[in-house]
């Protein structure tokens, strides 16, 4: 009876291998497919060969994660800066401000009324958007500013129409001063038309309503009704326009 030998049997009593220990089979080596560097480096990365620069992407990479760090470092003091509540911001007029080149008036005094609600509104705006407090004084001086600016403009503006008056203007003022105190025992009305008396064309039409007999007589109640029924600032406007009618 023929007893057919295995593999084993055979491969052992193989010439070549007089050792009679069956050789080990070595499995086949795959080899791993190529990354897909496109599919998470962008295209910047890409050279003219179609291949990617990978040392430069991982030196970028990490330069960002560190930045990201950083600025994670930096949210957090941030966070801890910032008052807990709106009310912790303090809002008042610095002891000294930088005017720069405006030409402040002597009049001029930079203040902040503490009891404005415009302070509870600044501080809700900078609470909601997480300035620092030590941010505060600077918006506040530049506030000042911006009104600094304003008083140099309204100033040069009376300069102007006072020039346009001539070298009297001072005391052609002091005269309709004095005159409406005489004419207008009533203080508010007073302080309303020397509001007006800011401008050559006011201060003239003043003038020409101040003088004896220079008014035109109301020629109709109807008339009279309508002026008196004037804010006083507008009434010197409708005279005048009326006056220049005639």
């Amino acid at each position: 009876m023929f007893i057919r030998p295995t593999k084993k049997e055979i491969l052992r009593n193989a010439p070549d291998n007089p050792g009679g220990t069956p050789p080990v089979e070595t499995p086949p080596v795959e080899t791993p497919p190529a990354p897909d560097f496109g599919a998470f480096i962008p295209e910047a990365y890409k050279g003219d060969d179609g291949t990617y620069d990978t040392a430069k992407f991982r030196e970028d990479f990490d330069g960002h994660a560190a930045r990201a760090g950083q600025l994670e470092e930096e949210l957090t003091e941030l966070r801890g800066a910032i008052p807990e509540n709106a009310t912790g911001y303090e809002i008042v007029a610095p002891d000294e401000i930088d005017f720069g080149e405006i030409e402040v008036p002597d009049w001029f005094a930079f203040e902040l009324d503490s009891e404005s609600p415009v302070i509870a509104e600044a501080q809700n705006w900078l609470h909601e958007n997480n300035v620092r407090p030590e941010a505060v004084p600077g918006l506040i001086s530049m506030f000042a500013r911006m009104k600094a600016a304003e008083a140099a403009d309204h100033q040069a503006m009376a300069k102007e129409q006072r020039d346009a008056l001539g070298a009297n203007a001072e005391s052609r003022i002091a005269t309709i001063k004095r005159a409406l105190e005489t004419k207008l025992p009533d203080a508010a009305q007073r302080d309303a038309l020397m509001k007006v008396a800011v401008s050559a064309d006011a201060v003239r039409g003043l003038e020409s309503l101040l003088k004896s007999g220079s008014q035109t007589p109301v020629t109709t109640a109807d008339q009279n009704a309508d002026l008196m029924d004037l804010p006083p600032a507008e009434r010197l406007v409708e005279i005048n326009r009326r006056l220049a009618e005639k």
